[in-house]
């Protein structure tokens, strides 16, 4: 084919083809490129078609070659979403369960668990507990299970979170799940946070909700930013609330801030410094 462009599509079209038909074959050509004109991108484009193509073909690949995916993992692990999405649940479960430990297993798990939470995150969480023993992959996985519940029922995700033992209860989990929540509904995480009493696993979600609101209100936001117990959360909250007031409201800000109970250095902090007179400047030549 002459066009230059066309080449290229149709080089790209054969392998997610080739790959969905054949991923061993595929694959190997890929990793060959004999002639040295395959696109850069052409190992991504054999594991897309392999996520489109039949399922057990895709599993024996994956099983076969899980050491050579190198920089590709992530891209492969995709493809286990690819697999779920297209409802072969029954087939993914036990053949992630067989995997031998290690990085891959510890990634198929993952992907698993944040797929199957999207739909029953209590069966997630079962199996979760059941199937990963590692307390490094666990760690993990609770993130992944923390996400997708949230996309379910954020209330309930922190149900679960509040049941962990105290080791086990992270900032970064309560994060997940409130990072999710005000991003589908604002209002509601906000009337949550605000029943809850402060404590450090509620700092960068609170931090969270005030970079969401501070935009629509920077006033009635302040107070939220004043409340995260730590210090470097704390003023960065409050920094970005004062940037954002600043531009609304200039004098609304500064009588707050000299009002608010602010030290000196404080103040200096949040409000800019006086401009100076110029009287130069105005001077007759």
């Amino acid at each position: 084919v002459p066009e230059l462009g066309f080449r290229a599509d149709l080089r790209e079209t054969v392998m997610r083809r080739w790959g969905a038909a054949d991923p061993e074959k595929a694959w190997a050509h890929a990793m060959a490129n004999p002639d040295g004109e395959l696109p850069e991108r052409r190992l991504e484009m054999v594991l897309d078609g392999i996520g489109r193509g039949d399922v057990q073909a895709a599993l024996q690949f994956f099983s076969k070659h899980q050491d050579d995916l190198g920089k590709h993992q992530d891209r492969a692990a995709l493809v286990l979403d690819d697999l779920y999405e297209r409802g072969n649940h029954e087939s993914l479960i036990p053949w992630a369960e067989k995997l031998p430990p290690g990085k891959w297993k510890d990634t198929a798990m993952n992907r698993l668990v944040d797929r199957w939470a999207r739909y029953d995150p209590e069966a997630a969480k079962t199996w979760m507990e059941r199937a990963i023993t590692s307390p490094d992959a666990l760690k993990e996985a609770r993130v992944e299970l923390a996400d997708s519940w949230a996309r379910v029922n954020p209330t309930a995700a922190l149900g679960w979170l509040d049941t962990l033992p105290a080791a086990d209860r992270s900032s970064a989990l309560y994060a997940k799940v409130f990072s999710k929540w005000i991003e589908f509904d604002p209002n509601a995480a906000g009337g949550y946070l605000a029943a809850q009493p402060p404590g450090p696993l509620l700092d960068r979600p609170i931090e969270q909700y005030t970079n969401e609101v501070m935009k629509q209100n920077p006033a009635d936001t302040m107070p939220w930013a004043e409340s995260i117990g730590d210090d470097r959360r704390r003023w960065r909250a409050i920094e970005r609330v004062a940037e954002q007031w600043r531009r609304r409201d200039p004098a609304g800000l500064e009588n707050y801030v000299k009002s608010a109970g602010f030290t000196d250095k404080e103040k200096a902090r949040l409000l800019p410094p006086p401009k100076k007179n110029d009287d130069s400047a105005r001077q007759p030549r």
